[in-house]
């Protein structure tokens, strides 16, 4: 990792901290993005094969993964470079195994154990 992308990664986290003081709750998010969510992906979701793993790349708070773990979900995954944001996606989804690490690093290796890879809303991060 670059030392600009640490610095990079270092102010998101403590910007993240600041803006959710209180700790976010996923239980008080409105349905209307998980309905639009459905749309978007259920078709998608729906073609991973039992038993095979997804794994969400920038999980962030563990939006995505909440959604998945509502459906007739694969083993589920998450991986995120801010540990200030990682307990959320822990606290959501406690059947997730959700990794603090850098997503390239963390795939190395491993891209062919999982059945569907997403990175949802996360590119603008980079």
């Amino acid at each position: 990792m670059s030392t600009l992308h640490d610095i990079a990664t270092h102010q998101y986290t403590e910007y993240f901290a600041r803006m959710n003081l209180s700790g976010l709750n996923s239980d008080q998010l409105p349905k209307r993005p998980y309905r639009n969510t459905e749309l978007m992906y259920g078709s998608l979701v729906g073609q991973i094969a039992a038993g095979q793993a997804a794994l969400d790349v920038g999980c962030g708070t563990g939006f995505f993964l909440r959604w998945l773990a509502q459906r007739p979900a694969p083993r589920l995954h998450g991986v995120d470079a801010c540990d200030g944001q990682v307990e959320f996606p822990r606290a959501a989804v406690p059947t997730a195994e959700i990794v603090l690490q850098d997503a390239t690093c963390f795939l190395d290796g491993k891209d062919s154990q999982f059945g569907a890879i997403f990175c949802i809303d996360m590119l603008e991060h980079l």
